[in-house]
């Protein structure tokens, strides 16, 4: 079975990023072939271009992709970089010192109720400075990895957008682990 629209993917992968700063890849990120990332093909999870170059492979085919930061997570912008008030994150009156600090990601929501998250890039005397880009914002993406399972999706799944295990059923993770050693 090949990798086409409507087929549960499970592959694992290694990423390295790179950018201007840093223009030889450093590791970001893996999956194994014991926990593979499953997705639906083109039900818009996955970047167009990684699905590109994945179209047509089946289990046991590798790939190689480089995804430039403009159709990755686009370039780093500065207007992503806010100033939120001190006050926004007060706990029982006092401000929560303990989780917002510089370094630490932290849970937001926009006006229109989206979750967002965002970096606490410094905390001033009144405001919290945060970034709201990608964390991949701005870095070129090197994706290397294996197919590790194509099936079709269910109809549930369908209609779900997102699938219910690797083999179509809700389970645990023990249980995935169990049907990839089959496959």
């Amino acid at each position: 079975m090949f990798v086409a629209p409507n087929k549960v993917v499970a592959l694992s992968y290694q990423l390295s990023v790179s950018d201007s700063n840093t223009p030889t890849p450093t590791f970001f990120e893996s999956a194994p072939s014991d926990q593979p990332m499953a997705f639906i093909y083109q039900m818009q999870e996955m970047l167009p271009l990684f699905e590109e170059a994945i179209a047509n492979k089946q289990k046991g085919d590798t790939f190689e992709v480089t995804i430039p930061a403009e159709n990755g997570y686009g370039e780093y912008s500065l207007e992503n970089v806010v100033g939120i008030p001190k006050d926004n994150f007060l706990v029982d009156g006092n401000f929560d010192a303990e989780n917002i600090k510089a370094g630490e990601w932290i849970p937001m929501m926009n006006d229109d109720e989206d979750y967002l998250d965002a970096l606490v890039k410094e905390v001033k005397e009144d405001e919290v400075i945060l970034d709201f880009n990608h964390v991949l914002a701005g870095k070129t993406l090197h994706f290397s990895g294996t197919i590790e399972l194509v099936r079709e999706a269910t109809e549930q799944e369908l209609e779900h957008g997102h699938i219910h295990g690797l083999d179509g059923t809700e389970m645990h993770e023990e249980e995935t682990e169990d049907i990839l050693l089959q496959n």
